[in-house]
């Protein structure tokens, strides 16, 4: 989804790029094993690429911003498959990955129903056992203010354990630590 000037400005700075890999993905994913093929939705600049690329033998990602899915094939597509795409709709096969990825994306996803559609989509392209993980903000007035003009849909920490469970998940884990929420939801057997 669009994001405004500022926003990219901010989502493309070696700053945000730095904190994604010394502080977001630590904290988002400690005690969580990616397994052997990871999906990425939504990777935007390509913050979490540069950290997850190595933690997994087979990375994909799926970006609905063509530019974006073009740059990141122009600068990972060696290493990586990068999609052109829809993450509520991604046209890959089910049950294809261990573990499905998103940070800080969520919140774009301009309705609760195109959000809901995701996690159906998410939980059609994991394999059993297969885990979903990722981080988001959560509603400030701040929050809101970078996203003047722009997709602004935040996930409410909660009621998100109950749209994860109701998208088929289970053993959810949602906390968060007041500006940040994150998760962990298994695909069961």
């Amino acid at each position: 989804m669009a994001m405004n000037l500022c926003h990219r400005l901010c989502c493309s700075s070696n700053r945000y790029f730095k904190a994604v890999e010394d502080a977001l993905l630590p904290w988002a994913l400690a005690d969580v094993d990616l397994g052997d093929n990871v999906l990425e939705i939504g990777p935007g600049y390509g913050a979490n690429i540069r950290v997850l690329i190595d933690k997994a033998p087979h990375y994909t990602a799926v970006e609905i911003d063509q530019v974006m899915a073009e740059r990141l094939r122009d600068t990972y597509g060696d290493h990586a498959q990068i999609i052109h795409g829809d993450g509520t709709d991604t046209g890959l096969p089910a049950e294809e990955f261990s573990s499905v990825v998103c940070f800080t994306m969520l919140h774009h996803i301009p309705t609760p129903a195109l959000q809901v559609q995701m996690l159906a989509e998410v939980f059609r392209v994991l394999r059993p056992s297969g885990v979903f993980a990722g981080s988001d903000s959560t509603a400030s007035t701040l929050f809101r203010m970078l996203h003047f003009r722009d997709t602004c849909n935040p996930v409410n920490p909660q009621t998100f354990p109950q749209r994860l469970r109701a998208a088929g998940f289970h053993d959810v884990h949602v906390d968060g630590n007041g500006r940040r929420l994150r998760w962990r939801a298994v695909k069961a057997d």
